[in-house]
């Protein structure tokens, strides 16, 4: 709920006042991305931007940890657009697209699996019904590989939306 959001913010916010000099910019990063995603889940999306830019510029690019905040800036971005009404996200699209380069260039996975979900909803939004299939398809193969059940059940039934959008309702089951 709000409240608690609210609590988790000031606690994310005190823990990153009280850091010294000789704190970690990793450390910074974690919780500047944490402080990002809280302030999405309140749909302030400017201060969710805001922490995870702090975040992104504390970190090298070929890091882990810099792929999640690319897909956190994309996922930021894809809910604002949604909350204006929007059918466009390409700056959700680009960063998404980053992340998954990113994260194929660090060999992850999950991670690529997690950005391909991701794609597959910014074009099942556009109506790009096909794409979002394809990039559905691909994120359900590679959450296999890994293991991540829970993921590749969404990846699996956003695969039927898909489908079902098309018409294509025998590919849908």
């Amino acid at each position: 709920n709000g409240g608690e959001l609210d609590a988790a913010l000031n606690e994310l916010r005190d823990a990153l006042a009280r850091l010294d000099e000789t704190a970690s910019a990793a450390l910074r990063a974690d919780i500047l991305l944490h402080t990002g995603i809280a302030y999405r889940l309140k749909a302030q999306f400017a201060d969710s931007l805001n922490a995870l830019r702090q975040a992104q510029a504390l970190l090298p690019p070929e890091s882990l940890s810099a792929a999640a905040i690319s897909l956190n800036i994309g996922e930021t971005l894809f809910r604002q657009a949604m909350s204006d009404g929007a059918t466009e996200f390409d700056a959700a699209m680009q960063m998404f697209q980053q992340a998954l380069q990113m994260y194929r260039q660090l060999e992850d996975i999950g991670g690529q699996g997690a950005a391909l979900m991701r794609i597959g909803d910014a074009l099942l939004r556009q109506g790009r019904y096909a794409d979002a299939a394809s990039a559905y398809q691909q994120a359900v193969a590679l959450l296999a590989q890994v293991d991540d059940h829970y993921l590749e059940i969404v990846a699996l039934m956003s695969l039927g939306a898909a489908y079902n959008a098309q018409g294509l309702y025998w590919d849908a089951l």
